[in-house]
């Protein structure tokens, strides 16, 4: 396992991340620079800062965060390859539309369905 990243957005996040640049460019730059973060350091520093969460270990299912006001909350799921970690972000969601439980739970399952049918295209 690497601890490098990389980091790909699937259609819907790609659509969802033009959608933001265009509504909010300073928001954009900031996601932007979460991304650029999370590769440059690494999958351990930037677990160990939080920047990174891994929401359920058994399903390789994470979230980039953007802490503060207006942020948003990025959800993946990985792949170990040898020589780099690969993140694919499948939801780009404002924070406040995943507060609730039931609602983050909702998010990850969907997350699950999206990486099971990217894993049985190859």
């Amino acid at each position: 396992m690497s601890d490098h990243c990389a980091v790909f957005y699937l259609p819907p996040a790609d659509r969802q991340m033009k959608k933001l640049a265009k509504q909010d460019p300073k928001r954009f730059a900031i996601v932007d620079g979460r991304i650029q973060q999370v590769e440059e350091d690494g999958w351990i520093l930037s677990t160990r800062s939080e920047l990174v969460k891994v929401l359920r270990n058994d399903l390789c299912i994470g979230e980039i965060r953007d802490l503060g006001s207006g942020g948003y909350r990025l959800f993946f799921f990985w792949q170990d390859l040898p020589e780099v970690k690969e993140l694919y972000v499948t939801h780009v969601l404002p924070k406040r539309d995943v507060d609730a439980k039931a609602r983050l739970n909702e998010v990850i399952a969907a997350v699950a369905k999206v990486r099971e049918r990217f894993l049985a295209e190859g």
